[in-house]
């Protein structure tokens, strides 16, 4: 057997695997909350180079992120100067719980244990 045929076999067992694992119940809880912080990070710095950009404050609302149990949307302040303000947001997948908070100079979401 030589090289290109070993890598060839590998190939075949990955592609087997990754649709093994695929249809096994999908995304693990912690997986799901990866995803769910990468996202907001994301959210949270394209608003904040927007506000820089447009010279005005943006704000992101976040539906149900609130660590209170509060039912309203969370908002997240972002200011043409670079910096922001809001209060601390919670995820909640499955039984997991992610605390993030909003770095006031960078504008930067920052996951904290809870």
């Amino acid at each position: 057997m030589n090289l290109f045929e070993v890598l060839i076999a590998l190939a075949i067992m990955s592609a087997i695997s990754a649709v093994v694992i695929a249809g096994s119940g999908g995304a693990s809880p912690r997986l799901q909350m990866q995803e769910a912080v990468a996202a907001l990070q994301s959210q949270a710095a394209t608003s904040r180079h927007r506000a820089v950009k447009i010279g005005q404050t943006v704000v992101l609302a976040i539906e149900d992120a609130d660590c209170n149990g509060d039912v309203s949307a969370s908002k997240l302040h972002f200011f043409a100067d670079g910096t922001a303000r809001a209060d601390a947001l919670c995820l909640t997948i499955s039984d997991a719980v992610m605390r993030l908070v909003l770095d006031p100079l960078t504008g930067r979401l920052k996951q904290v244990e809870r």
